[in-house]
């Protein structure tokens, strides 16, 4: 403690942040007088995280965190419709953002590649070859960027479909 007392003495301490990335994780403290204890303050920034996934959660039913919990009711009519087992879509899409006004929609699952992350490919409109025409993004956020798949994330690898704003659909499988 003679260290606390110095530092009481001079007026001086110290204090020693800890960061996460970007994100402040910890700051601990000297002990100011003696008998005293220093002071240390963890950041949480899961509970943020939490809440925001909560809130998401409630705008978008057809969201869930837990692939084991199963399709929600309309995926799982699609899959019955069809006569095919659901599979559970992998945490990332490729969707061809610069085509979301057009019509119509397709989607293709493809078996997933060795070490790879995305077998849903979505598109509006007339495909292109180009090598940026898809960009992945989370699944989750299907529902903000095209809300018209949602139904069909759970049909299995071989699936296409093409459907349209006013109804239509046509799904098959291939091998």
């Amino acid at each position: 403690m003679q260290r606390a007392k110095r530092q009481h003495e001079l007026g001086c301490g110290y204090i020693l942040y800890s960061w996460d990335g970007d994100n402040l994780a910890r700051e601990s403290s000297s002990p100011q007088d003696d008998g005293e204890t220093g002071r240390t303050v963890h950041y949480l920034y899961e509970r943020v995280w939490v809440l925001q996934r909560y809130e998401e959660k409630a705008k978008n039913p057809m969201m869930h965190d837990n692939k084991e919990a199963g399709p929600i009711p309309e995926q799982a009519k699609v899959c019955k419709r069809y006569d095919v087992s659901p599979r559970a879509p992998e945490d990332r899409v490729a969707i061809a953002l610069g085509t979301l006004k057009d019509n119509p929609i397709y989607g293709v699952r493809v078996k997933l590649p060795e070490d790879g992350t995305v077998s849903w490919f979505f598109y509006c409109g007339e495909y292109s070859d180009a090598e940026d025409f898809y960009q992945v993004i989370h699944t989750r956020h299907l529902q903000e960027e095209l809300p018209e798949v949602m139904n069909y994330l759970y049909l299995p690898e071989g699936s296409k479909f093409i459907i349209d704003r006013e109804g239509y659909e046509d799904v098959w499988f291939e091998a």
